[in-house]
């Protein structure tokens, strides 16, 4: 059985006692594509859509998240600019994770830093897959 990398209700529920939820609206902006990663987030309720605006304004979706799921991991652990746009559908609250939480939430328990590699390794493994199929692709559908 795979191991989860979704946060628990009760993992949930330590984190908003360790720092307030944020609340956003429907449509709002949590990060924009190019900004800093200075903190990740922890989706307590509602969804999220993550993806990419391209310049003529369309929209590739990657996910809609859910409480407990994780995003924002990448720019945080590498200090690389936000590779997605992620827009709150419908209302939701988040808790914005920085390193002094992070540091105090896995001083209190490994387990998350578990959770955290388990979740940056599917997301890698997950580019890999599409990698994969698309080198897979005749060179004319590549090309397309």
């Amino acid at each position: 059985m795979a191991e989860r990398s979704r946060l628990s209700a009760r993992e949930l529920d330590e984190l908003a006692a360790q720092k307030r939820p944020q609340s956003f609206a429907d449509g709002q902006f949590v990060q924009h594509r190019g900004d800093p990663g200075d903190a990740f987030w922890a989706v307590v309720d509602g969804h999220v859509a993550v993806g990419r605006y391209a310049e003529d304004g369309g929209f590739t979706l990657f996910a809609v998240l859910a409480a407990g799921d994780l995003f924002g991991e990448l720019a945080f652990f590498t200090g690389v600019p936000r590779q997605v746009d992620a827009i709150v559908s419908g209302n939701a609250r988040l808790v914005a994770i920085d390193r002094p939480l992070l540091r105090r939430m896995m001083a209190a328990d490994v387990g998350w830093a578990e959770l955290l590699l388990r979740s940056l390794s599917r997301q890698l493994a997950g580019a890999l897959d599409l990698i994969d199929s698309e080198r897979r692709l005749s060179t004319v559908d590549r090309l397309a």
